[in-house]
């Protein structure tokens, strides 16, 4: 219940403020600015809610005066029973109650929410826990006694603003008005300076409130002056300091537009009119503005995240330690009902008798921001840390089209409200009815997923401690599938990391790979069952269900393998059951398969420890999706949501994935004979992060300045000019370190030479880094080119092939010598029949999860194929189809 409360009340307020501090520090590169900012900010936004509660109070304070007089009579006059029911009937006669004292606290109870989110996020925010905003001031010392001087400063400013305040009040009202001062003093007197700073310059702001209050009869006069001093002295700083220009000139549109957004305070009106007395606001605003708010909140806190669970719920599951997902939605639910059901109608009904317009304006201006979600938003993949799977681009023409659509669709509420007011009620109330339904269908549908998913994870019991065997004196064939290794790659990272062409002793090297697109739903089943599971080929057999045949495809290498008298095992096979995660239950029937899910077993995004995280990044991405895109990439931020620090949860998919492979020799047990197959999925090189050069494995904030624009290998030249580029060559690297050690311990247990291993990638990603591989339609063929790499039994040495191979040829290279004339088991066709001679058809087409497929075939609609001819580096031997080819 009261985690409940928190939610509604003290975590929208906290999350907004850490929204706000983080954009002024992005402005100023200053922590000091963005503590002063973030304080302006507050005290601006609050100021027309503590105003109202000033009123209010002052109202109440003058009520009790009017009738001190009598009251003080009556109670001289009358005693016992008598004297209470005189003094009842003269409260009721005026309208008045003694419990209406309670109001006169009410500026001071609505510190509380604030000061308890200032406190959580200043106190948890971790560039405020170093130097000297990190620990108590201690600027004055006194012997080993140590005095902190921001407390005592911040509690002489509180005195004065009580002192202003209280001017001409009883002696009580002013005890009353100093306690507060005395207990923030003890509150905070050993607290980071950080928030002592922060609560000190809202002192500051209250003064000046309190100055205005007592002398200045138009209050919104004076605070549109002060704003608009406010936004002079910004632009001002934004000009001389010369990032407006650095916006303009490097193209950061975003960060330009958004350093002028505050000019828009300048053309307010400044009202030589003394404010109006607020008239039933409150009511006014639940009429028009409020209701409209209702559909929101249910987008905003339920709809979205039940979206996002949707596309792949067992994502949000570790079945080890079981969390329901639906945890995250309702916390989300409950911070933004209370941004928008109970913080904005209170902030702007507070703001005077047009608070039903305002509201309405407010409202229509959020609801048409959102409805470009549809357009612009919702259509990339995320995981379950709100990470997007694909770098996105902003360019000018992106941020023109959805400030377009955002104006148009405000350009229809603002007609519709103008127009016809009087349903707009009605419109609300459907809206919020159907939304209710749609999500309470969604709920259906991802409750029956994780049930049927919790069902059939599990596979083979294991511990992740030595579950696979491997043979001393017999044969071993592992593959080993890394997600998204990029094949073009490997002369640079032996380049980087000369020490590992040894440990990759026995390796041949076919850089003229290429794969059938460019996602796992498309390179996986080919690489796992053969040629017959190209998409195209996928596609051809009409009378079977995709499901099926991607089932099918990852049953191909076990079952192979397992007929031929080895130990099978597959550990983390993608897509089975159709699904996003690892539907083990395919394997039930082929109890001679071992299945794994050995991927959750070092999962940290799931954990019970990171809830908070994921709840503020699901939190924040729904804010991503609310703004307009101009906001986007800064809100975003790379993945890490705001933060200016080394975020940790961006980096939990390259945590997971790095500590799979850094636990590999734990996962065998040794044995002197039999002969045993498995392939293991590892997402490392899908998990881009920022390490440091020297190990690789380290995080850091900024990996792309350790490396000039570009390396040299084998004359070849790769760019390493973004982020994005620096980031998958490292996890590209830091995988093959980690393999390198793998391949230490096989030799040092005798292993070595009596396994087969295959390292191949599903796809290759866009990245723009060679020259040569671009096309001249704007592809990129290195989207295309996975790793692929193959170490024989006894065999040494380092070679490179150009032979023109696919990643199809996996299950070929590991049956070779080991089953003649191998055929797949479930199609009696031979594995290799000559189809790599035929042209290879390789699709374009983005749509990269499971539910973006029809019931029988994949869904290819939004591409195009290549046809690629035997050579991947030459240009004249890919052919652009339409999908009618």
């Amino acid at each position: 219940m009261l985690t409940d409360i928190y939610n509604i009340i003290i975590l929208p307020i906290e999350y907004v403020m850490e929204i706000v501090f983080f954009i002024i520090y992005h402005f100023t590169d200053n922590i000091y600015a963005s503590i002063a900012g973030l304080s302006l900010f507050v005290g601006i936004v609050t100021l027309p809610l503590f105003a109202r509660a000033d009123k209010i109070s002052s109202r109440t304070k003058e009520k009790k005066e009017q009738l001190k007089d009598m009251s003080d009579h009556i109670k001289k006059c009358f005693k016992g029973d008598e004297k209470t029911m005189i003094m009842s009937a003269y409260y009721r006669i005026n309208a008045y109650s003694p419990l209406s004292d309670i109001v006169t606290l009410l500026p001071l109870l609505l510190q509380i929410p604030f000061f308890i989110a200032a406190y959580r996020f200043l106190s948890g925010a971790e560039i405020m826990k170093d130097g000297f905003l990190g620990s108590p001031d201690g600027l004055l010392s006194a012997g080993s006694l140590r005095i902190n001087i921001l407390p005592i400063l911040m509690t002489g400013i509180n005195l004065i603003s009580t002192a202003v305040y209280t001017k001409g009040g009883s002696r009580s009202e002013k005890i009353s008005a100093l306690l507060p001062a005395v207990v923030f003093l003890l509150l905070l007197y050993n607290c980071p300076s950080g928030l002592v700073l922060y609560w000190t310059l809202n002192n500051v702001f209250s003064l000046i409130k309190n100055v205005l209050i007592k002398n200045c009869k138009n209050r919104r006069k004076a605070a549109v002056i002060i704003l608009k001093l406010a936004v002079a002295v910004y632009f001002i700083w934004y000009v001389l300091s010369g990032k407006i220009l650095v916006n303009l000139f490097t193209e950061r549109y975003d960060r330009f537009l958004l350093g002028l957004l505050p000019l828009l305070a300048l053309p307010v009106p400044i009202s030589k009119k003394e404010e109006p007395e607020p008239e039933h606001s409150l009511k006014e605003y639940i009429k028009s503005g409020l209701i409209m708010l209702i559909p929101l909140a249910i987008l905003a806190g339920i709809y979205i995240p039940l979206k996002v669970l949707e596309a792949s719920p067992m994502e949000f599951v570790n079945v080890f330690d079981y969390l329901s997902p639906f945890v995250y939605v309702r916390d989300n639910a409950e911070a933004y009902a209370g941004l928008f059901l109970i913080w904005l109608p209170v902030v702007i009904a507070a703001a005077g008798k047009e608070a039903g317009k305002t509201g309405a304006i407010v409202s229509g201006a959020v609801m048409s921001f959102f409805a470009a979600f549809f357009i612009f938003g919702g259509n990339r993949r995320i995981d379950a840390m709100m990470l997007f799977d694909e770098n996105i681009n902003y360019d000018l023409k992106y941020f023109g089209l959805n400030m377009a659509a955002v104006l148009f669709i405000g350009l229809i509420v603002g007609l519709t409200y103008r127009f016809y007011k009087k349903y707009i009620t009605r419109i609300a109330l459907v809206l919020a009815v159907a939304l209710i339904f749609v999500c309470s269908y969604l709920s259906i549908g991802i409750h029956r997923e994780i049930r049927a998913g919790l069902e059939n994870s599990w596979g083979t019991t294991t511990d992740g401690k030595e579950f696979l065997p491997l043979s001393k004196n017999g044969k071993n064939v592992a593959v080993i599938m890394l997600d998204r290794a990029i094949g073009r790659y490997v002369p640079f990272i032996f380049e980087e990391r000369p020490e590992l062409k040894a440990q990759f002793d026995g390796f041949t090297w076919y850089p003229n790979t290429v794969s059938y697109g460019g996602y796992t739903i498309f390179g996986a089943p080919a690489l796992y069952g053969g040629y017959e599971y190209t998409p195209d080929k996928i596609n051809s057999r009409t009378d079977e269900t995709l499901e099926d045949k991607i089932n099918e495809s990852m049953l191909v290498a076990g079952k192979l393998f397992a007929d031929a008298g080895y130990t099978a095992s597959v550990i983390d096979p993608p897509y089975t059951g159709l699904k996003e995660t690892h539907d083990l239950s395919v394997y039930n029937d082929y109890p001679e398969i071992s299945a794994y899910q050995l991927f959750l077993m070092f999962s940290g995004n799931n954990t019970r420890e990171k809830k908070p995280d994921k709840e503020k990044n699901l939190f924040l991405y729904v804010s991503y999706e609310l703004m307009p895109r101009i906001f986007g990439e800064l809100l975003y931020n790379d993945g890490k949501f705001i933060s200016v620090q080394d975020n940790s949860n961006y980096y939990l998919a390259y945590n997971d994935a790095m500590e799979e492979l850094r636990r590999m020799p734990d996962f065998f047990r040794t044995e002197e004979e039999g002969n045993n197959f498995f392939i293991l999925h590892n997402l490392l090189p899908h998990s881009p992060a920022s390490l440091s050069r020297d190990d690789y494995t380290t995080i850091i904030e900024d990996a792309r300045a350790q490396y000039d624009d570009a390396m040299t290998a084998d004359g070849i030249s790769m760019k390493l000019e973004t982020e994005e580029q620096v980031r998958h060559f490292q996890v590209n690297v830091a995988s093959f370190i980690w393999l390198g050690k793998w391949f230490e311990w096989l030799k040092a247990n005798g292993l070595y030479d009596n396994t087969r291993i295959i390292l191949v990638a599903d796809h290759g990603w866009c990245l723009e880094q060679f020259d040569d591989m671009l096309l001249e339609d704007g592809g990129d063929r290195e989207e295309f080119n996975p790793l692929l790499m193959v170490k024989d039994f006894g065999c040494h040495g380092f070679e490179i092939s150009n032979e023109f191979m696919t990643n199809a040829d996996t299950i070929s290279i590991s049956v070779k010598g080991i089953i003649d004339e191998a055929v797949n088991p479930f199609t009696g066709k031979t594995l290799d029949d000559g189809q790599k001679e035929e042209k290879q058809l390789i699709t374009t087409s983005d749509h990269l999860s499971a539910g973006d497929h029809g019931e029988y075939a994949y869904d290819l609609d939004d591409g195009y194929w290549y046809a690629v001819d035997g050579d991947l580096f030459d240009e004249d031997k890919w052919e652009k189809k339409d999908n009618g080819r």
